[in-house]
């Protein structure tokens, strides 16, 4: 191999730079780290639209690429590929929604019952706004792989961990009609949270499928129904 073919596999690794003295320039007033930075931001905006669109299954790397702005090489700068793209997007996207989530939440104050309704809505209306987000979130991670699987069963039992708290932060009377092995308070407000987030989720996700849209203020009126009815009728603590 002569030095010029040398020089040539070196400039396509992807991630390393042709010379040492590559390291640490600065572009535009840019560092490099941040020009790096810049181009996963890039990547990943142009991945919602691709698989918030035409889905993850049908992608292709040079699409994304090209809605980026981005040659391929600067793909594997950052992401090792389609799937490893598909997982910080959906780690992005439920960063995003925990947050609209929060701040609606701590909105009502120490009104349990509004800031549960503001939550529920926030949410719904995150992702029905904009169904990119609800169909990557909702269904083009489902299945994918073992670690996409782990991540969305943790994002789902966080959300029922909002639910818990919401739940268990409200005082309602005991109930008598409850068999003494039924008062079981933890785990019946676990399986009501867990049911509860299930519930929306599904709604959603019915709703994207079948191709017509659902009124994102009738979803949460009938979903936040459900709530108050499992949180009146669960026995207190």
């Amino acid at each position: 191999m002569n030095a010029q073919e040398s020089h040539q596999i070196q400039d396509v690794v992807p991630g390393r730079p042709a010379t040492q003295a590559a390291v640490g320039r600065r572009y535009s007033g840019q560092e490099s780290s941040e020009r790096v930075r810049e181009r996963r931001a890039r990547l990943v905006e142009a991945a919602i639209e691709v698989f918030g669109t035409t889905g993850y299954a049908s992608s292709k790397v040079k699409e994304i690429c090209r809605g980026a702005g981005l040659s391929e090489r600067y793909f594997y700068e950052s992401f090792v590929n389609r799937e490893d793209l598909l997982y910080a997007v959906y780690v992005d996207l439920t960063e995003r929604i925990f947050e609209v989530t929060r701040r609606a939440l701590e909105e009502a104050g120490d009104d349990i019952v509004a800031g549960a309704r503001n939550g529920l809505a926030a949410f719904v209306r995150y992702l029905l706004d904009d169904t990119r987000y609800a169909r990557i979130a909702l269904i083009e991670v489902v299945g994918v792989s073992e670690k996409l699987e782990r991540q969305r069963f943790a994002a789902l039992d966080a959300f029922a961990e909002i639910v818990r708290h919401q739940v268990l932060t409200q005082p309602v009377p005991q109930r008598e009609d409850l068999e003494p092995h039924a008062n079981n308070h933890t785990d019946r407000v676990w399986i009501a949270s867990v049911a509860l987030v299930g519930a929306v989720n599904h709604v959603m996700v019915d709703s994207l499928i079948a191709g017509y849209p659902v009124c994102a203020e009738l979803i949460v009126d009938v979903c936040f129904e459900f709530f108050e009815n499992t949180r009146t009728a669960l026995p207190r603590a």
